[in-house]
Protein backbone atom coordinates (compact mmCIF):
# COMPACT_ATOMS: atom_id res chain seq x y z
CA UNK A 1 0.00 0.00 0.00
CA UNK A 2 0.95 3.41 -0.35
CA UNK A 3 2.44 3.96 3.61
CA UNK A 4 4.72 0.93 2.53
CA UNK A 5 7.03 3.53 0.54
CA UNK A 6 10.30 2.91 2.68
CA UNK A 7 10.88 -0.67 1.73
CA UNK A 8 9.62 -3.79 0.88
CA UNK A 9 8.82 -7.15 2.24
CA UNK A 10 7.68 -10.04 0.15
CA UNK A 11 5.15 -12.04 1.91
CA UNK A 12 3.48 -14.63 -1.02
CA UNK A 13 0.17 -14.94 0.06
CA UNK A 14 -1.73 -16.08 -3.06
CA UNK A 15 -1.49 -19.70 -4.91
CA UNK A 16 -0.52 -19.43 -8.72
CA UNK A 17 -3.05 -21.97 -8.89
CA UNK A 18 -5.86 -19.35 -7.83
CA UNK A 19 -8.94 -19.11 -10.48
CA UNK A 20 -9.18 -16.11 -12.62
CA UNK A 21 -10.48 -13.44 -10.86
CA UNK A 22 -11.44 -9.44 -10.55
CA UNK A 23 -11.92 -7.30 -7.34
CA UNK A 24 -12.86 -4.07 -6.55
CA UNK A 25 -13.33 -2.04 -3.17
CA UNK A 26 -14.22 1.57 -1.74
CA UNK A 27 -14.19 3.05 1.54
CA UNK A 28 -14.96 6.40 3.06
CA UNK A 29 -14.64 7.87 6.46
CA UNK A 30 -14.77 11.30 8.41
CA UNK A 31 -12.66 12.62 10.48
CA UNK A 32 -15.38 13.67 13.46
CA UNK A 33 -14.98 16.29 16.32
CA UNK A 34 -17.34 17.75 18.91
CA UNK A 35 -20.02 16.14 16.63
CA UNK A 36 -18.42 17.94 13.43
CA UNK A 37 -17.19 16.31 10.82
CA UNK A 38 -13.78 17.96 9.97
CA UNK A 39 -12.48 15.71 7.43
CA UNK A 40 -12.54 13.03 5.01
CA UNK A 41 -10.84 9.98 3.61
CA UNK A 42 -11.67 7.20 1.13
CA UNK A 43 -9.54 4.86 -1.01
CA UNK A 44 -10.61 2.75 -4.09
CA UNK A 45 -9.17 -0.67 -5.78
CA UNK A 46 -9.54 -2.51 -8.34
CA UNK A 47 -7.39 -5.98 -8.65
CA UNK A 48 -6.75 -8.58 -11.69
CA UNK A 49 -5.19 -11.89 -11.01
CA UNK A 50 -5.00 -14.00 -14.63
CA UNK A 51 -5.15 -17.40 -13.12
CA UNK A 52 -2.67 -20.18 -14.80
CA UNK A 53 -2.97 -19.06 -18.03
CA UNK A 54 -1.59 -21.96 -20.84
CA UNK A 55 -0.15 -24.08 -17.69
CA UNK A 56 2.77 -21.89 -17.14
CA UNK A 57 1.71 -18.03 -17.14
CA UNK A 58 -0.07 -15.38 -14.46
CA UNK A 59 -0.73 -11.73 -14.59
CA UNK A 60 -2.06 -9.39 -12.40
CA UNK A 61 -2.27 -6.39 -10.96
CA UNK A 62 -3.76 -3.53 -8.54
CA UNK A 63 -4.41 -0.04 -9.11
CA UNK A 64 -5.20 1.99 -5.39
CA UNK A 65 -6.27 5.67 -4.99
CA UNK A 66 -6.63 7.66 -1.54
CA UNK A 67 -7.15 10.93 -0.20
CA UNK A 68 -7.59 12.32 3.07
CA UNK A 69 -8.33 15.70 4.50
CA UNK A 70 -6.19 14.99 7.64
CA UNK A 71 -6.62 15.21 11.03
CA UNK A 72 -4.63 18.45 12.09
CA UNK A 73 -4.72 21.54 10.42
CA UNK A 74 -3.04 22.35 7.33
CA UNK A 75 -2.66 18.41 6.77
CA UNK A 76 -3.79 16.56 3.70
CA UNK A 77 -3.15 13.46 1.28
CA UNK A 78 -3.43 12.45 -2.07
CA UNK A 79 -1.65 8.89 -3.30
CA UNK A 80 -2.00 6.40 -5.87
CA UNK A 81 -0.40 2.90 -5.59
CA UNK A 82 0.27 0.27 -8.88
CA UNK A 83 1.40 -2.83 -9.08
CA UNK A 84 1.97 -5.04 -11.95
CA UNK A 85 2.98 -8.65 -12.17
CA UNK A 86 4.18 -11.36 -14.56
CA UNK A 87 5.47 -14.68 -13.49
CA UNK A 88 6.38 -18.05 -15.05
CA UNK A 89 5.94 -21.50 -13.74
CA UNK A 90 8.81 -23.97 -14.87
CA UNK A 91 9.32 -27.39 -13.60
CA UNK A 92 12.33 -26.49 -11.23
CA UNK A 93 11.77 -22.29 -10.80
CA UNK A 94 9.60 -19.80 -10.75
CA UNK A 95 10.34 -16.28 -12.58
CA UNK A 96 8.15 -13.29 -11.93
CA UNK A 97 8.87 -9.78 -13.13
CA UNK A 98 7.44 -7.33 -10.61
CA UNK A 99 6.67 -3.04 -11.56
CA UNK A 100 5.37 -0.95 -8.54
CA UNK A 101 5.02 2.45 -7.22
CA UNK A 102 3.64 4.72 -5.05
CA UNK A 103 3.38 8.63 -6.46
CA UNK A 104 2.14 11.00 -3.50
CA UNK A 105 1.22 14.51 -2.30
CA UNK A 106 0.99 15.15 0.90
CA UNK A 107 1.31 17.79 3.19
CA UNK A 108 2.15 16.29 6.59
CA UNK A 109 2.16 16.54 10.65
CA UNK A 110 5.76 15.55 10.86
CA UNK A 111 6.03 16.76 14.60
CA UNK A 112 4.31 15.70 18.02
CA UNK A 113 2.45 18.75 19.88
CA UNK A 114 3.17 19.52 23.68
CA UNK A 115 0.85 18.08 26.15
CA UNK A 116 -0.08 21.60 26.57
CA UNK A 117 -0.50 22.55 22.91
CA UNK A 118 -2.94 19.43 22.41
CA UNK A 119 -5.07 20.90 25.11
CA UNK A 120 -5.62 23.74 23.64
CA UNK A 121 -6.30 22.35 20.45
CA UNK A 122 -6.08 18.55 19.81
CA UNK A 123 -5.79 19.24 15.82
CA UNK A 124 -2.48 21.79 16.16
CA UNK A 125 -0.12 20.75 13.54
CA UNK A 126 3.35 22.41 15.21
CA UNK A 127 5.32 21.87 11.50
CA UNK A 128 3.62 25.30 10.17
CA UNK A 129 4.59 28.43 10.86
CA UNK A 130 2.38 30.46 13.94
CA UNK A 131 1.14 33.02 11.30
CA UNK A 132 -0.15 30.45 9.08
CA UNK A 133 -1.69 28.38 11.56
CA UNK A 134 -3.61 31.10 12.80
CA UNK A 135 -4.68 32.37 9.02
CA UNK A 136 -5.22 28.35 8.22
CA UNK A 137 -3.37 28.98 4.93
CA UNK A 138 -1.38 25.69 3.94
CA UNK A 139 2.42 25.49 3.73
CA UNK A 140 5.02 23.18 1.91
CA UNK A 141 2.81 20.70 0.10
CA UNK A 142 5.47 17.67 -0.72
CA UNK A 143 5.60 15.64 -4.00
CA UNK A 144 6.78 12.25 -3.82
CA UNK A 145 7.06 9.98 -6.96
CA UNK A 146 8.13 6.54 -4.94
CA UNK A 147 8.22 4.83 -8.55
Amino acid sequence: GDASFGGTINIVTDLFSAPQQTSMSFGYGEYVASGNSIGSIYKQNIEYSSGIVNGKWIYGGRLSKQKSDGYRHSSWYTGKSYYFTVGRLDKNMVTELHVYGVPIKYHAAWYGASRSELAKDRRVNVGIRSEERRVGKECRSRWSPYH
